[in-house]
């Protein structure tokens, strides 16, 4: 199994090319034969999977903020540390809320932009509405509506503050009713048929200890907070 490393330069991006490099140089082999592919090939998906999922946890949660918001601090992205809580979501503020000393409780009505991303699909974004449309979510916090690791992970922020949230598949989009649900149909199909593929998890979870398809991870944007 490998790729050409020409073509790879030439017409992948940055990112992919890291990614594909490194699966290349991971897996290629110099002879092939049917009994290996067969005896090889689960193993090896996993590997790979897990191989991208290292490269997507490095890329999305050691830094926060964009490459912008780094030239205008005439410095790199912020480095983020990370609180865990109980559930296994973890969040770290990227940047600390000071327009209000109110901060949001369990309660709360927020108003909120979001820039939703796959870990299981090397960070691809499946909704992100300060860019696309500029029109933030609304939602009630504690009335079930919201996906539980992102009500868990918006507990204290302020308003003017941005968070990412890394949410564990066990605590998000357990069905197709949860928000925040993404306004583009096929952004929405993707999102829907990775973080609900029921195989490919129980896989991830046998072979790995926990499943990539599922987990999500969330910047959230905190614009407006009324109790």
């Amino acid at each position: 199994f490998f790729f050409h490393s020409a073509t790879m330069r030439l017409f992948a991006p940055p990112a992919t090319t890291a990614v594909l490099l490194l699966l290349s140089s991971a897996f290629h082999v110099d002879s092939w034969s049917p009994s290996i592919a067969r005896n090889n090939a689960g193993a090896g998906l996993l590997q790979r999977r897990s191989l991208l999922q290292q490269l997507s946890v490095g890329v999305l949660l050691q830094t926060g903020g964009s490459s912008a918001e780094a030239a205008a601090d005439n410095g790199s992205p912020k480095k983020l540390t990370f609180q865990t809580l109980t559930d296994g979501v973890q969040l770290a503020d990227i940047i600390e809320g000071t327009k209000s000393t109110e901060t949001v409780q369990t309660d709360s009505k927020v108003t909120f932009h979001v820039l939703g991303r796959l870990l299981g699909k090397q960070g691809w974004v499946f909704m992100n509405t300060a860019e696309k449309d500029d029109d933030p979510y609304r939602f009630q916090m504690g009335s079930g509506i919201m996906i539980q690791g992102l009500e868990e992970g918006m507990v204290g922020m302020k308003v003017g503050g941005k968070r990412r949230i890394v949410i564990p598949s066990a605590v998000g989009y357990a069905n197709k009713s949860l928000e925040p649900i993404p306004r583009d149909f096929g952004y929405r199909q993707r999102l829907y048929t990775t973080v609900m593929n029921s195989v490919r998890m129980d896989r991830e979870r046998e072979a790995l200890g926990a499943d990539l398809a599922g987990v999500v991870v969330m910047d959230v944007e905190l614009v407006r907070l009324r109790k």
